[in-house]
């Protein structure tokens, strides 16, 4: 007699389903981060006309233009707010159900040089190639400009959202990291220029003056 397969047994298990991600109000959340940056600092948010405009774009990004555009990069004058721009980002992301991480560009120059001696410098390197979305801060503080080659080529490939920041002038990115690397930025990222003034300055302490 031939055996007959229970249902049980033969049916496929069913599909995982992705939760869809939470419903918030992202210019709230990211402003809200804005004012929490600030304030660990003990520095007063300074809701000026330049900043503003900057973070709008910079909402805009986030809402729905890093749909196409999947590179942000916030660059200008030094003190002017884009590292806290780009980590309100970050956060909002992070709401959003989106896996981030956070590294500075000299750290992961300190980083590459140790590849090929560290297991652990291996693993990170990759996990800062494959994550999901990535802040690199300080763009052009690396030691060694080629630590972020590999980063960028994976990351543009696989269209992986990714923030820079940077004291750099725009065009100073092809002089720094050539043609090929510039190229992807030209097709991938989303810019937003900051003009203004260094809110470090304005915000310095009196200094006590030694003689």
């Amino acid at each position: 007699m031939k055996k007959i397969k229970s249902a049980s047994s033969s049916a496929a298990a069913p599909a995982a389903i992705t939760p869809p991600p939470p419903v918030i109000d992202i210019e709230k959340c990211f402003f809200d981060c804005v004012r929490r940056l600030c304030a660990a600092r003990q520095r007063t948010f300074e809701a000026t006309a330049d900043f503003v405009r900057q973070s709008a774009a910079v909402v805009e990004w986030i809402t729905s233009a890093r749909k196409v555009a999947k590179w942000l990069l916030l660059y200008g004058n030094v003190g002017n707010g884009k590292s806290t721009v780009a980590r309100a980002a970050l956060i909002t992301l992070r709401q959003l159900g989106v896996n981030c991480t956070e590294k500075n560009a000299y750290d992961i120059s300190l980083l590459y040089r140790e590849l090929n001696r560290q297991q652990k410098a291996a693993e990170e390197y990759d996990r800062l190639t494959r994550c999901e979305a990535l802040f690199i801060d300080d763009l052009g503080t690396e030691t060694n400009p080629a630590a972020l080659n590999e980063i960028l080529y994976e990351r543009y490939n696989q269209m992986r959202t990714t923030i820079f920041t940077t004291n750099l002038a725009y065009g100073e990115l092809k002089t720094k990291y050539g043609p090929r690397i510039f190229d992807r930025f030209e097709e991938l990222a989303a810019l937003v220029r900051f003009d203004g003034g260094s809110f470090r300055a304005r915000n310095r302490q009196a200094t006590l003056e030694l003689c």
